[in-house]
């Protein structure tokens, strides 16, 4: 939702912005378009200071355990089900439920065929 607000604001502030300028010096639309385009720009910048600092609030940190793929470590472990996957459902042999087995074969390249 930020990332709209932020993205509406700066490009609705910067077109008003060139409006009034090239109403000001009788330039029509040079002044307009270049502010749009300045918009843009910071819009775009301000959306990825967003998601930067939302990513890293949301990853993992570094000095955090690496689980072993045993499960032990994971919240919900020994939830039925899981397998130790923090609950996400598991089907027949430790596969995500709804998922296949099959798998392409492949070339000598390795790509699939």
């Amino acid at each position: 939702m930020m990332m709209s607000w932020t993205v509406a604001v700066v490009l609705l502030a910067t077109t008003a912005i060139g409006l009034l300028a090239d109403r000001w010096l009788g330039t029509s639309p040079w002044v307009v378009l270049l502010c749009t385009l300045v918009g843009t720009v910071l819009a775009s910048f301000g959306v990825t200071r967003i998601v930067t600092r939302e990513y890293g609030r949301l990853a993992p940190e570094a000095d955090a355990p690496v689980p072993d793929g045993s499960g032990a470590d994971t919240p919900g472990a020994d939830s039925p089900g899981t397998g130790g996957a923090g609950g996400v459902p598991l089907g027949g042999e430790g596969r995500l439920a709804g998922t296949s087995d099959h798998v392409a074969p492949a070339d000598a390249n390795g790509e699939e065929e």
